[in-house]
């Protein structure tokens, strides 16, 4: 009898250890959460950015990917969505990229945003998502373990990966 308790306490560890293994993600960077004063802070000012410089760097992406860029969504004026398509055949799929132009007082991407594109994100169908905002996003963003993933993309590293884009003429 002791020893069956001892076996099922083992093997009831033994699935937790495997449950947080399988679960786990990695955390997001601390640059994904900069608020504007540290960014300043850090950083020398950049240019104003907009949706057409999200954008930019979207149809960049998929370009040097190998993506296909299938349809443009315009939600709002300060909200568009891209659906993209991996032809390769080993990683066929659907990826979601987000657009989205921060509020203009702080400059935030608020969490409602953040779980409003999750769910538009699955409800095509996909299992990866990337939202690029021209500002920060909120404190209270985060990374839950289950849904879909969500790849976010603030203004810091938006300019960094906008350096490597060509400019539009």
């Amino acid at each position: 009898m002791f020893n069956l308790f001892f076996l099922v306490f083992f093997a009831i560890l033994m699935a937790a250890a495997l449950a947080v293994l399988i679960t786990r993600s990695s955390s997001p960077t601390k640059e994904s959460f900069l608020l504007p004063e540290e960014d300043k802070a850090a950083d020398p000012p950049g240019p104003p950015l907009k949706i057409a410089d999200l954008e930019r760097l979207v149809k960049h992406l998929c370009q040097t990917k190998g993506l296909k860029l299938k349809e443009r969504h315009e939600n709002s004026p300060d909200e568009v969505v891209w659906v993209a398509e991996n032809e390769d055949p080993i990683l066929y799929g659907i990826l979601v990229f987000g657009c989205v132009e921060a509020a203009p007082p702080q400059g935030l991407t608020p969490l409602s945003a953040v779980l409003e594109f999750k769910d538009f994100v699955k409800g095509l169908g996909s299992t990866k998502g990337f939202l690029f905002t021209t500002g920060y996003f909120s404190r209270d963003v985060h990374q839950p373990l289950e849904g879909v993933k969500i790849t976010l993309f603030n203004r810091k590293r938006v300019l960094a990966e906008l350096a490597g884009a060509p400019s539009s003429t």
